[in-house]
């Protein structure tokens, strides 16, 4: 039985969330892991039932990248459940992104649901309202909500007394990092995905152009590296990269056609009589609407929390001969 004392200094009971969220990671991790396995066993076994639109390594990267994101997941859920100071800020950092980015989405699904009711001649289900809402907003609001509260951190600090590597790094710092680790996967995704290539630039890219998504892949991961080191020189490249990043974006989305995405779903499954009859209904619309303003807001969300980690980080020394 515990002293009175003891008692006393204990903060509230907060292990059946802490253990009820971390089991909703590994969740994540699981589904994760499977696509991981999936991938990874059709590039080992060479069973691609469509190899000549898939391009040279492209499955032994997305294993890779499902695998990492598996890794994330599995981490920071038994550190949940364990009650890990890291965890509990990783997950307010991934939080926080979630709820941002799926409201914006949430909205702009909604905003497009007319053109979308109006080419596919029917209403979706309302369970399809509802899985946007928990998936968007509910889900990432309840992470959110619990994470950040001082029961929580205080419950975290108790459990884990030692230092960790994210005691004093403000969550707008690790939510920058993972902004760029995110858009890491994402550059990898362009440049090693025949079907994404044919959708954003109508063909597949030459070598040297995957290569350069590579590149850029490989710089924002060392930026958010730099970050988590809150070295100001990562910061200001992080405003750079996200800032190109954006525009970059907004360009590509307003090439976009309805033809180019025709061609690349058709590039990887085939269209049947109803997918086609639906694309032609779509082409009746401004397509670029809806789309464009999403790509637009997550970037200027995005920009919006890196420019705000700047302030999470100590100001650069002076240089030696000034005062």
């Amino acid at each position: 039985m515990k002293s009175p004392e003891v008692a006393a200094a204990e903060p509230a009971d907060r292990r059946p969330g802490l253990v009820l969220f971390g089991i909703l990671d590994l969740v994540f991790a699981a589904l994760f892991l499977i696509r991981a396995l999936v991938f990874a066993f059709v590039a080992a076994t060479g069973m691609n039932p469509r190899p000549e639109v898939v391009l040279p390594g492209e499955l032994a990267v997305w294993a890779v990248v499902a695998l990492a994101v598996t890794v994330f997941f599995g981490a920071i859920g038994v550190g949940s459940i364990t009650g890990r100071r890291w965890a509990r800020s990783l997950s307010l950092a991934l939080s926080s992104l979630w709820l941002a980015f799926g409201t914006v989405t949430v909205a702009c699904l909604l905003a497009a649901m007319p053109r979308i009711v109006s080419s596919v001649g029917r209403n979706p289900p309302l369970g399809v309202y509802a899985a946007m809402a928990v998936a968007g907003i509910v889900l990432p609001g309840a992470y959110l909500l619990f994470y950040r509260s001082a029961g929580v951190r205080e419950a975290c600090e108790w459990l884990d007394p030692e230092e960790s590597w994210t005691d004093g790094l403000p969550v707008v710092v690790l939510a920058a990092a993972m902004l760029l680790v995110a858009g890491a996967g994402l550059a990898l995704g362009l440049g090693f995905s025949a079907p994404r290539q044919r959708m954003f630039f109508g063909d597949v890219l030459e070598l040297r152009y995957r290569l350069a998504f590579l590149g850029a892949a490989a710089l924002q991961l060392l930026l958010a590296w730099g970050l988590v080191r809150r070295l100001r020189w990562a910061w200001a490249g992080a405003v750079a990269v996200v800032a190109i990043r954006t525009v970059v974006d907004f360009l590509i989305v307003r090439g976009l056609t309805v033809d180019r995405i025709e061609r690349a779903a058709s590039s990887v499954e085939g269209l049947d009589a109803r997918d086609r009859a639906q694309f032609d209904a779509m082409r009746s619309m401004h397509f670029g609407g809806p789309i464009t303003a999403w790509v637009v807001a997550l970037g200027v969300i995005s920009l919006a929390i890196v420019i705000r980690a700047g302030r999470g980080l100590p100001a650069s020394p002076a240089r030696p001969g000034r005062s």
